[in-house]
């Protein structure tokens, strides 16, 4: 039967639920208890974890019968531990140990660990124990290393995407970045040619606004980088204090009215929470401008305030290009951005969402959205009323 399990145990959830497991498998087919330590070679120890709890403890090798067996790397039996180790004498009378087999664990050259049986009485072990506990022992090495490859391949796997990840995060933040500085310093450069020229020439106002737009813009973008590391150490949200949700809904709203696009809002009752105000207001910023970013100019967004539930609700509703149902799932993470957006026409680095996610996560809120491609994307939040989730 152990042998039957063994290929489904590299696996398991943790590398202790292994170890339990190859416990118990020895323990089941020797009729002696077992406990398995592990090498930590960084370390140069062997660790091993107590009977009850998930608690390691430490032995060097060459301590105990466990530790010469994996320095000598042979079966060790003693049929009186407390004679042949007399450091570890008060450790056998708790126990109620009276004999002790300990083989190391080793796949090919590497060493993997040791596996030790024990019991009350010597005559539990016969010669043919030693052969058995080999057996045993050898199993476990190739479960524990298969189970060594698999996190290796995971690893693997993750500095990949951990690469990938920065490699298309600086290729969006140069291209993002470089946009409106090159806006910015052509535009300065234009007008200290003109000024040059002519000193006493009137301002070229439109220029200045030109200059002033860009330059608010690269620090939206800088602004977005620094929340965004903020984010990753849960400290987005600072102080908080009684906030009138719909009065500032209503205010964020009134900002982003243009003449080409309408931002509706609706306040359905009086909504008030302890929030930190000003990430409250960048929340609803980003996604009004996220709804706005992707919605011809002629179409209008709707903002709607309401309190349902014990909850401050807000959604942000636009007929934009729409989510495709694939993306749905990750929209909220960091430097995700939808299939069906094109780099060339929509700016942007993937950071807005996965910040209104930690502003709403850290409040002990919830976000999540629905859309439709071509018919546009509404997303909602819900905000605990009262203090939320306290930050340590």
């Amino acid at each position: 039967r152990f042998l039957t399990r063994a290929a489904s145990l590299p696996r398991l959830p943790t590398t202790l639920d292994i170890v339990r497991e190859l416990e118990r498998g020895a323990a089941a087919a020797t009729g002696a208890r077992a406990r398995i330590g592990l090498w930590e070679e960084d370390e140069r120890r062997i660790r091993m974890w107590a009977q009850e709890g998930n608690e390691p403890f430490d032995i060097a090798p060459g301590q105990h019968l466990a530790g010469r067996a994996f320095e000598q790397q042979r079966t060790l039996f003693s049929p009186d531990p407390i004679r042949d180790d007399p450091q570890g004498a008060d450790l056998y009378r708790r126990g109620r140990i009276g004999a002790v087999m300990a083989t190391p664990i080793s796949a090919g050259e590497r060493r993997v660990g040791v596996l030790v049986l024990y019991a009350e009485r010597p005559p539990i072990f016969a010669d043919s124990d030693r052969e058995l506990s080999q057996m045993l022992a050898d199993q476990a090495a190739v479960i524990l290393e298969s189970r060594m490859l698999i996190e290796h391949a995971a690893r693997v796997r993750a500095g990949e995407e951990a690469t990938r990840l920065r490699e298309d995060f600086l290729s969006a933040a140069a291209h993002d970045l470089k946009t409106p500085l090159t806006t910015v310093v052509a535009q300065a450069q234009f007008l200290e040619r003109k000024a040059s020229r002519d000193p006493l020439a009137p301002s070229d106002l439109v220029g200045l606004q030109r200059i002033v737009r860009e330059g608010q813009r690269l620090s939206a973008l800088v602004t977005d980088l620094l929340d965004s590391a903020r984010r990753e150490q849960g400290r987005v949200v600072l102080d908080r204090e009684p906030v009138d949700i719909g009065a500032l809904v209503s205010a964020v709203v009134a900002r982003r009215r243009t003449d080409t696009q309408a931002c509706e809002v609706e306040i359905r009752g009086a909504v008030v929470g302890n929030y930190d105000g000003r990430r409250i207001e960048q929340l609803v910023e980003n996604l009004i401008e996220n709804a706005k970013k992707y919605s011809p100019d002629a179409t209008p967004v709707n903002v709607a305030v309401w309190q349902q539930d014990g909850e401050a609700r807000i959604t942000v509703r636009d007929q934009g290009i729409g989510i495709p149902p694939s993306d749905l799932p990750r929209i909220f993470e960091r430097f995700s951005r939808a299939s069906n957006v094109d780099d060339r026409r929509f700016h942007g680095m993937g950071l807005g969402l996965n910040i209104c996610r930690g502003i709403v996560e850290e409040h002990g809120g919830r976000i999540w959205a629905e859309s439709e491609i071509g018919k546009g994307s509404t997303f909602h939040v819900g905000l605990p009323i009262g203090e939320g989730r306290t930050l340590s």
